[in-house]
């Protein structure tokens, strides 16, 4: 349905939501019937992140949208900060979005996005939640940890790599992420 580059993917309920480059948007609840919106923005949407009532997506120039149906889409105005965004999460009733310059922004509602003490100002890549923590992931080899999305503690990831992904869960007690 379309030539942009598509970034980030997450389930809504049943429904699929796909985000991407210039604000593309595609969503589907049968993998055969996928619909296309473009938000009418440059801003690439580089993660989407989805509780049981709300979906999310980040991107550049710290744009922040939402949408209760994955159909209608807001941006999110007065962040108080700029940075670009790479990606966002949700769990236990938390999203967190991290982003360049170390940036973490946590929110229970999608509307409020204060901005959080990472203690870095490294690029922070990925954020996942691991069933009963967050974890981020950046550049230098960057790891970061939280319970609750406001609170970040560093892990030891034992390398200076850029690091881009994460898996896991939360009985593992071994870390596996992608590097550069």
């Amino acid at each position: 349905h379309t030539p942009a580059a598509l970034r980030g993917a997450t389930f809504f309920g049943g429904r699929l939501v796909v985000t991407g480059e210039a604000g593309t948007v595609l969503f589907a609840d049968r993998f055969d019937q996928f619909y296309l919106l473009e938000l009418g923005t440059s801003d690439w949407l580089e993660s989407v992140a989805a509780s049981p009532s709300l979906v999310v997506a980040v991107g550049d120039n710290a744009a922040i949208y939402t949408s209760t149906n994955a159909v209608v889409w807001h941006r999110v105005g007065g962040l108080g900060f700029s940075n670009w965004l790479r990606s966002v999460a949700y769990g236990d009733g938390t999203f967190v979005a991290v982003g360049e310059g170390g940036l973490i922004a946590s929110s229970v509602n999608g509307t409020s996005w204060p901005r959080r003490t990472s203690n870095t100002t490294t690029n922070l890549n990925r954020v996942t939640w691991m069933g009963d923590h967050f974890l981020v992931a950046g550049d230098g080899g960057t790891l970061l940890t939280s319970a609750n999305g406001t609170q970040w503690s560093k892990l030891t990831s034992g390398t200076t790599n850029h690091l881009y992904g994460l898996a896991g869960d939360r009985k593992s007690t071994r870390l596996n992420s992608s590097h550069s």
